[in-house]
């Protein structure tokens, strides 16, 4: 249809079962620092919000439930070289029904911000900002250069990882784009309308969201 494929307006309830019993770099565990990554998307959109529930089982594939779980494999299949984590979907017409994220367990894990780290001469990943782009795809935003061999854009959502640990304002413009901004709009009513000011030729060009109007 040439929409863009996303979740209905509501909660978007996710699964987080990526285990509690390890404590980490900085303080949280596996769970609560995915579930961080969930609250931080939560702060920037309108019409949808992650929903999160800690819990422990194995994920399924098309099950229709979002779940967060650490694996060898991405429900049988292997991780391509150097990938950290895969989110698998699932829509019906422009929406969508179902979003998995894998995280690889071949890589050593954890939980900090700053620039990266490593440990033992590996990269020691941070479970938070993997979590942060991952949940990125859930919302259906794709690598902003996914077409360039050079990472030109500052985003979370940018296809490797790096120093990067907080949302931009590419990843905000992305997300709003689909959900809008939180909030009702300030001019919602015809008394507190904006006036528009036309520019030469009798035209000009708006941008604005309807979101929760």
């Amino acid at each position: 249809t040439g929409l863009p494929i996303k979740w209905p307006a509501g909660t978007i309830q996710i699964k987080i079962m990526l285990g509690d019993s390890k404590t980490l770099i900085d303080g949280s565990n596996y769970n609560t620092s995915a579930r961080t990554a969930a609250e931080s998307w939560n702060t920037i959109l309108g019409s949808a919000q992650f929903q999160a529930e800690l819990a422990t089982g194995t994920p399924g594939s098309n099950n229709r439930t979002n779940e967060l779980a650490f694996s060898a494999k991405i429900f049988g299949k292997d991780f391509d070289s150097e990938t950290l984590a895969v989110t698998t979907g699932f829509s019906i017409g422009n929406e969508r029904s179902e979003a998995d994220i894998i995280f690889n367990t071949a890589y050593n894990w954890d939980s900090y911000r700053g620039n990266t780290r490593s440990s033992g001469g590996a990269l020691l990943v941070d479970v938070q900002r993997v979590a942060l782009h991952e949940l990125g795809h859930v919302l259906g935003l794709d690598h902003p250069d996914q077409a360039s061999p050079t990472q030109s854009v500052s985003a979370i959502m940018n296809s490797r990882v790096g120093n990067l640990y907080e949302l931009t304002t590419d990843d905000t413009t992305g997300a709003q784009s689909l959900y809008g901004p939180p909030g009702i709009p300030t001019n919602d009513a015809f008394a507190n309308s904006t006036p528009i000011t036309l520019t030469s030729g009798n035209s000009t060009n708006l941008k604005g969201h309807n979101t929760n109007a």
